[in-house]
């Protein structure tokens, strides 16, 4: 009660806060943030000397599929100012440094999510950049370093091998137990369809599984809080998603982010995750609800810039 109390806290303090410049340091921090942790696993790798495994890319206060993630929510909300201003190139190459970093979490969850919205995430970038072939060189260009470092760090650090090997062994259709997780939810949900189980016995309910989630956002919901969470869930996806649509810049790369966090909970536990929900508490306030607020923001931005 106390954690849903202190997103309702975040959310109330910062929905008033809606205008450019909050909207410019909030993407500051997320960049700030995505760097810090990539900042942090590479002392985490010094410290050990070489990467022997993917238990190796946990830290203290999350583990490699709930940091990636957290890397792919992050990055979008983070490129906002250099989108508004293209000339800030380190925002963007600091950015890719932090994608590649992100690729070496070892999260099959993320793999898949980040293959299947690569192409909408292109189109969304070439959509907002205004200068199309400042993009072009500027990605290439990040692209290219990424490559650099990623292969250069990697060798040095064991990565690439543990990569290699990650993918030679890699079952995208195995559920490291997912689907006995998902078949418990199911069958707690017939039990209480109504209301569900109860918001946080999930490890009650799995203390067998040694887990306290359903690694899936819609079981968690349908398994906890019944048909009441699920039309309740329903509505907040709907109306997140009608508000992003709207034709503002940081709108859409929530979007994306937001998009992401749906595609990849379905098997691993992203809307119920304490990470994500900060961030979500805290990037969601400065979405622009209405298209009269809209234009007065372009006309401060052109301002600005």
């Amino acid at each position: 009660v106390l954690q849903l109390l202190g997103y309702l806290i975040i959310y109330a303090y910062l929905v008033n806060s809606n205008d450019i410049e909050g909207k410019k340091y909030i993407s500051n921090v997320a960049l700030v943030t995505a760097t810090a942790v990539t900042v942090q696993f590479l002392i985490h790798y010094l410290t050990l000397g070489n990467v022997d495994s993917k238990h190796d890319n946990n830290l203290s206060w999350a583990i490699s599929n709930t940091i990636a993630m957290f890397y792919f929510v992050l990055i979008p909300i983070s490129l906002y100012n250099y989108f508004r201003n293209q000339k800030k190139f380190y925002i963007a190459l600091i950015s890719g440094i932090n994608f590649f970093m992100m690729l070496f979490m070892l999260s099959r969850g993320n793999y898949l999510s980040t293959a299947v919205i690569a192409i909408p995430l292109v189109i969304m970038f070439i959509y907002l950049a205004k200068d199309k072939k400042r993009l072009f060189v500027d990605f290439l260009t990040i692209f290219c370093i990424g490559i650099v470092l990623a292969i250069t760090l990697g060798a040095e650090l064991g990565l690439i091998d543990l990569l290699k090997g990650y993918f030679d062994d890699i079952d995208f259709l195995d559920g490291s137990g997912r689907w006995n997780l998902f078949k418990k939810g199911w069958e707690l949900f017939l039990e209480y369809p109504i209301f569900g189980a109860g918001s946080y016995t999930g490890a009650f309910y799995l203390v067998d599984h040694h887990v306290g989630t359903y690694h899936s956002y819609i079981i968690q919901t349908i398994a906890t809080t019944g048909i009441v969470g699920l039309v309740s869930l329903v509505y907040f996806i709907y109306v997140v998603i009608k508000t992003s649509l709207i034709k503002d810049n940081y709108n859409l790369l929530f979007l994306i982010s937001f998009i992401y966090i749906l595609i990849h909970g379905l098997v691993d536990n992203t809307i119920y995750n304490p990470v994500i929900m900060v961030f979500i508490a805290v990037t969601m306030p400065y979405l622009d609800k209405q298209y009269e607020n809209l234009e007065k923001l372009q006309v401060s931005d052109q301002m600005q810039v």
